[in-house]
């Protein structure tokens, strides 16, 4: 039995061994159904449980009514957030953000209708504990190895993973990965479980040169090079990351790394937007 999951992590639908559809379930832009045909699968929006008897959603510590859009209690954090209630779900923006886990996420979004080879950038946004955003930063999704997300060294695979943690590079691996720790990731739902693919990390890389001498040197104004199927932002961005997220965990230290995820949701529209700086 296999469970297909949209951007958010919502269970979609639901296959048997012989890959017929034996439940699918939709949902209003908050979470409660919509449609729900079928009983197959534990989970259902943005993929945590939901109490059968109150249709409440088991959303970490708290419970979560689909219906109104709000918490049943106080949001423990609530005194660092006084200009948003204390029982508000994401900001009121569920159709980009998700407040499940009560940690540290980020949402990489790349063009919607466009091929990477002609759109590989996408853009990586950091949520805290309480889904407020604390930094942005461009990525490149591009693969060596082709558009085929189902393949090996091709295109970052659309989906969630966990964020499992930082990865320090050795000396021989500073060109590929940069001078910076990487984020390890481990694929949980979407097409990266549906692929069989791993070792898919968030890195910087190839933006230095190594002198006679042994030391580096930054290469001016260096670009993104396409990866094996990682992420690649920045060394700079790298360097930034680690210390927000560091800092946010030294701040609370329940805020801890959470999940990432991938998907090509970001419109033509979207694209001419200026993308917001948020403050560290």
């Amino acid at each position: 039995m296999t469970s297909k999951h949209d951007h958010l992590g919502s269970a979609r639908i639901t296959l048997d061994n012989a890959a017929r559809v034996i439940e699918s379930q939709s949902y209003t832009a908050y979470g409660d159904h919509r449609t729900h045909d079928g009983q197959a699968s534990r989970t259902s929006y943005i993929g945590r449980e939901t109490d059968k008897e109150s249709d409440l959603g088991f959303n970490g510590v708290r419970l979560y009514d689909p219906t109104y859009g709000r918490f049943l209690s106080v949001d423990p954090l609530w005194s660092k957030y006084l200009p948003y209630s204390a029982y508000q779900y994401c900001r009121n923006n569920p159709i980009s953000r998700i407040d499940d886990t009560g940690l540290w996420d980020i949402t990489v979004t790349f063009m919607k209708s466009a091929s990477r080879t002609d759109a590989p950038f996408g853009v990586a946004t950091v949520t805290d504990a309480n889904g407020k955003e604390v930094m942005s930063f461009v990525v490149r999704g591009e693969g060596v190895g082709g558009r085929d997300r189902m393949k090996s060294n091709s295109d970052t695979p659309q989906g969630e993973y966990s964020i499992d943690g930082w990865i320090t590079p050795t000396a021989d691996e500073r060109v590929a990965y940069g001078p910076n720790p990487r984020l390890a990731l481990t694929g949980v739902s979407g097409e990266i479980t549906e692929s069989g693919r791993s070792l898919i990390r968030v890195h910087g890389g190839r933006q230095e040169e190594q002198l006679a001498d042994g030391s580096w040197k930054p290469i001016p104004a260096a670009e993104l090079k396409p990866t094996h199927g990682c992420l690649r932002a920045s060394d700079a961005d790298m360097k930034r990351l680690k210390a927000v997220t560091g800092g946010l965990t030294k701040a609370n230290p329940e805020d801890k790394p959470g999940k990432l995820t991938v998907d090509n949701a970001i419109t033509a529209e979207d694209e001419n937007k200026p993308v917001e700086k948020q403050d560290d």
